[in-house]
């Protein structure tokens, strides 16, 4: 089982995080340096967007989620959306004018969602742009090759496959 974390291909046993450490000690014991990590995957992501049904539709066309539940919160609909094998929720929600300053200045550059290898990202990159998709182009990066799109509020895509080892 392989994840891919801010574009790096990790397998489920590399996922570690170091221990909270002052820096001074000079030589650390491996076994007490990392410990594997508790985090079994990614759940969801919820995304505050200008039209809850225009991105739901999106979402659901260009990358084959499904929506699973709707509602009506202080700011308005929501939908949660889920991937059928990929097992991740996409929530998508709008906000009031009051709620807008406790937002923060925080961004996401890109959320990039892993595809089995190269060839399958070719055939789905080929398949959206056939559809009239605006994708970009496949680059390379250390671990991985990629392409990137745009959702309908302009947030940036990424489709990722990893190299062979």
């Amino acid at each position: 089982m392989s994840f891919v974390v801010a574009d790096v291909a990790l397998d489920r046993f590399d996922v570690a995080f170091t221990l909270g450490r002052s820096g001074a000690e000079d030589s650390v014991d491996p076994q007490e340096q990392y410990t594997p990590s508790v985090i079994l995957g990614f759940s969801h992501v919820q995304l505050i967007v200008r039209d809850v049904a225009t991105s739901a539709t999106w979402y659901c066309d260009v990358l084959g989620l499904e929506q699973f539940v709707q509602g009506n919160i202080d700011s308005g609909p929501y939908v949660g959306l889920r991937h059928p094998q990929a097992n991740f929720v996409i929530g998508l929600q709008t906000t009031t004018p009051e709620q807008q300053p406790g937002l923060g200045s925080t961004a996401i550059e890109h959320l990039s969602f892993a595809v089995a290898d190269r060839s399958t990202l070719v055939e789905m990159r080929d398949a959206l742009a056939l559809r009239g998709i605006d994708i970009g182009h496949l680059f390379e990066e250390a671990v991985s090759y990629n392409v990137r799109l745009r959702d309908p509020d302009g947030l940036v895509l990424e489709l990722s496959a990893p190299k062979s080892r």
